[in-house]
């Protein structure tokens, strides 16, 4: 997976590391890619990805998003995927999937409209090639109103302890935990935001007062860009890859809400989500 730049926005990913051995998964920004041709040279090579059948349709708000180049694996230096000519993820190993093993591209993230998807391989030998799908995206669904917003509560390191996850006694983690943490949940999904403050994005799904939780949502590399406020990592809680589905029953009072794990993804995941949250008025801006 992609390494995390130091820094305050590295702490959820932190306490993720500590807890789990997880990786740290990203948000938004990044360079322009390479040429989308291959070398001319006679060794040229292409790559083919699972988005190729799908330019000029609309793509699914999921899709699993794989790069296949034909060159052997062990003459690759990086293969990297861009959106709109913007980096977002950079594979480290075979079989070379947006955002790790058992993620997915997901674009809730996007504006509505047309979009270009770009995977670039670049040899050992400085050789390059290239794929570009250009597809529409459909407008994420809205969140139930009652629900949508930004919402805080105070996690402790009792809550941690109480589900067995040491905390140990690392500076940067008890500097995180007895302070307020805040979930924002919109059209994009649940974004974390910790007291650093650093956050995630998470995929959800919700139907009638369930809350499923389905991954993490990447957006670029790790630190990139800022959103609500903090540097965002888009973490899953779960470690890196092929993470469960986590369902929460959700309940709104007045200006509480009240989640409850039904099937937790992971112990971490649970901890932080589970538990009653007071509503954060005005909504901060993204």
């Amino acid at each position: 997976m992609n390494q995390a730049s130091p820094g305050r926005s590295a702490s959820l990913a932190l306490i993720i590391a500590l807890l789990l051995g997880g990786g740290f998964t990203a948000l938004a920004g990044g360079r322009e890619p390479p040429a989308s041709s291959a070398s001319t040279s006679a060794n040229a090579f292409t790559v083919k990805t699972t988005l190729a059948g799908m330019a000029n349709t609309t793509l699914p708000l999921r899709v699993a998003w794989v790069a296949t180049p034909s060159i052997e694996t062990y003459d690759i230096r990086t293969v990297q995927f861009f959106i709109d000519g913007k980096l977002v993820s950079t594979p480290q190993n075979a079989p070379y999937r947006f955002n790790g093993p058992g993620n997915f591209l997901v674009t809730t993230f996007l504006t509505p409209g047309r979009h270009t998807f770009t995977a670039t391989v670049t040899a050992l030998d400085g050789r390059k090639a290239s794929e570009t799908v250009t597809a529409n995206v459909a407008a994420a669904p809205q969140p139930p109103a009652a629900l949508a917003g930004a919402w805080e509560r105070v996690i402790t390191k009792e809550q941690f302890d109480a589900a067995g996850l040491d905390t140990g006694n690392d500076p940067v983690l008890s500097t995180l935990l007895g302070r307020p943490w805040r979930i924002i949940i919109d059209s994009a999904g649940l974004w974390t935001i910790d007291p650093m403050p650093s956050g995630g994005l998470l995929h959800v799904n919700i139907r009638g007062n369930t809350l499923t939780t389905l991954g993490p949502i990447r957006t670029g590399p790790n630190d990139a860009v800022f959103a609500y406020g903090a540097p965002l990592g888009g973490d899953n809680y779960c470690g890196p890859v092929n993470r469960d589905e986590g369902a929460y029953s959700w309940a709104v009072t007045g200006n509480q809400l009240t989640l409850r794990a039904v099937k937790p993804a992971c112990a971490s995941e649970e901890v932080i989500l589970t538990g009653t949250w007071t509503r954060v008025t005005p909504t901060p801006k993204r």
